[in-house]
């Protein structure tokens, strides 16, 4: 369990009304999300899984176009390649999609980013590794607008999304990996 030690009663408030524009599913779905400690003006947030693996996001409110975002994880199952990316929130137990970036297959977007130390073949080069204790430290770039193949774009200012964890295409239907921590852009 994630714990936020020395955070006043305010930052508790602020967080509540932060989280009442995501979905009800994933309140549900038992991700515990909690307040990071930051020297920084933005804070940052963390979410637990239920296999114990911790996300970490360095900004989560007043986000910009084209921000860099610290993505971090912890105690993640290193046999387990996982994708970490921007996305539209959706339901518990529905794959995440769409992705800011699509399926990045070259890993130059820098929308997404391909974390596994045992990936197939065409995948050596182009996943990152772990490091050990099942941990990643990635940056992802994001835009308040997610481009999607019929051509109309989710504007991230007026529909809930987050950075996500999820099992890699190797699992693909595996959703006990998936892992959100909501954003919230600038207006």
């Amino acid at each position: 369990m994630t714990k936020s030690v020395g955070v006043e009663a305010w930052k508790e408030f602020y967080i509540i009304a932060v989280f009442k524009r995501i979905s009800a599913s994933i309140v549900v779905s038992g991700l515990i999300i909690a307040p990071i400690n930051t020297f920084g003006t933005s804070q940052a947030f963390a979410a637990t899984g239920s296999h114990g693996e911790i996300l970490k996001v360095s900004k989560t409110t007043g986000v910009k176009s084209g921000d860099l975002l610290i993505v971090s994880g912890q105690h993640y199952d290193e046999t387990i390649g996982i994708y970490v990316a921007f996305c539209k929130v959706v339901p518990a137990g529905k794959l995440p999609t769409p992705c800011g970036g699509g399926a990045d297959k070259s890993g130059g977007t820098g929308a997404s980013e391909w974390i596994s130390s045992n990936p197939p073949t065409y995948g050596i080069g182009l996943a990152k590794p772990y490091l050990p204790g099942g941990r990643f430290k990635v940056s992802v770039k994001v835009s308040p607008m997610i481009a999607v193949p019929n051509g109309k774009a989710i504007d991230c200012r007026k529909t809930a999304c987050a950075i996500y964890t999820r099992a890699d295409h190797t699992r693909g239907d595996d959703r006990s990996y998936d892992l959100t921590v909501p954003l919230t852009f600038k207006k």
